[in-house]
């Protein structure tokens, strides 16, 4: 017996499978890849087609995780019903600039703020941009150090700490402890919670999240998160006027004169407004030109840091806003003397305006450089000036 698609039992064979398929998705914590390319993956290849999607990339945690960078791409249907779906892992990412950042989890480690204070260089150089040159390099080197071994120091004591807890676990499965046993063993605890905390502050910043559950472990939810991140911001190949471009290296050529042609300078129209354009209440009077022009005070300074957003990405020279909250102190003196230098007409404000250009997609599966938004993410220190 033949049964036709709008079969009333046939309808409900398919509802029972489809539960029980979400069931076992369910079951085994599985994750389904994002495609790109073509929509569907089956068509019965009528002169009127029907267009179904039954052919999807399953992974596990485990896979996703050793495969950060994996992609799938639904292929051109040639000689079958089906579309071929080519995934792939990703491979080694290719080699981009490493930029310095400012690990908000180092300063959850004990000594660090010191550390930092006794590293902090004297002034050597005249000029106050200079000057910050000089803290900023010598900060990089020494908190790049810093942060290496924190990483491994961090791994072989959190496996100490782990093993010291279930020696302690399993000798209290056959004997009593003393209370002073006990003690250490939540004070053990403790410190191991520390660490995972420190972990999820990590991630979190790399998963891009905003909100964190205090108590829970949320780590591997960040760095599922991270990877998302990743495998969406990842360009495989762009189209341009019909042709295909693939490879870092022309990828990189193509996104650079895209944006160099649009940012790039064009011919300044000899334009001009007439001088009697503005009526007389509409112009700016000498009392709001002298609140203008006034010098900067320390309480606007101290307003603009303490109005900026933590977990922001910093610019490229990799100082976040909680390096400059939590040494302020130290780095506000300087600022305050740029901004005197910069309302004097004295500072170069140039060698601190710059930035990293971020491209995020607009569409789910963007082909076309058009097709993205670009962000860019300027140093901490050039966006702290006061607003006036």
């Amino acid at each position: 017996m033949v049964r036709r698609v709008g079969d009333k039992s046939t309808g409900q064979v398919n509802i029972r499978w489809m539960e029980a398929f979400n069931e076992f998705i369910m079951d085994t914590s599985l994750l389904e890849l994002q495609r790109s390319g073509e929509r569907y993956t089956w068509s019965n290849n009528q002169v009127t087609p029907i267009f179904s999607i039954l052919d999807r990339v399953f992974v596990n945690n485990a896979w996703e995780d050793k495969y950060p960078l994996v992609t799938a791409q639904v292929c051109t249907r040639i000689g079958s019903d089906h579309n071929p779906i080519i995934v792939d892992t990703g491979g080694r990412p290719s080699k981009m600039p490493t930029y310095f950042r400012f690990d908000p989890t180092w300063l959850t480690q004990e000594g660090f703020r010191n550390w930092v204070t006794d590293r902090w260089p004297v002034r050597l150089k005249a000029g106050s941009r200079d000057h910050w040159h000089v803290i900023s390099g010598i900060l990089h080197r020494a908190m790049k150090g810093w942060g290496a071994n924190f990483g491994s120091n961090l791994r072989k004591h959190k496996q100490q700490l782990l093993l010291e807890i279930d020696a302690i676990d399993r000798e209290a499965n056959f004997m009593d402890l003393p209370p002073t046993t006990w003690e250490h063993r939540y004070k053990l605890e403790r410190e191991l919670i520390e660490i995972y905390m420190a972990e999820e502050i990590y991630w979190q910043k790399r998963g891009g999240q905003k909100w964190i559950l205090q108590g829970d472990s949320n780590t591997a939810f960040f760095h599922k998160c991270a990877n998302g991140r990743k495998r969406k911001t990842l360009i495989k190949s762009l189209e341009e006027e019909g042709r295909v471009i693939s490879g870092p290296v022309e990828l990189r050529q193509h996104i650079d004169a895209y944006y160099k042609k649009l940012f790039g300078r064009e011919q300044t129209e000899d334009i001009h407004l007439i001088e009697d354009l503005w009526q007389e209440q509409q112009k700016v009077s000498d009392e709001e030109n002298e609140e203008l022009i006034k010098p900067f005070t320390w309480e606007e300074l101290d307003f603009a840091m303490k109005e900026t957003k933590n977990n922001t990405a910093p610019g490229p020279d990799g100082f976040s806003v909680e390096f400059f909250k939590e040494f302020w102190p130290m780095v506000r003196p300087l600022i305050k003397e740029m901004l005197d230098d910069l309302h004097l007409g004295s500072f170069d404000l140039r060698r601190l305006n710059y930035g990293v250009i971020i491209l995020l997609p607009k569409l789910k599966l963007p082909n076309n450089i058009k097709q993205f938004r670009p962000i860019c993410l300027l140093n901490v220190i050039y966006k702290s000036s006061p607003k006036s």
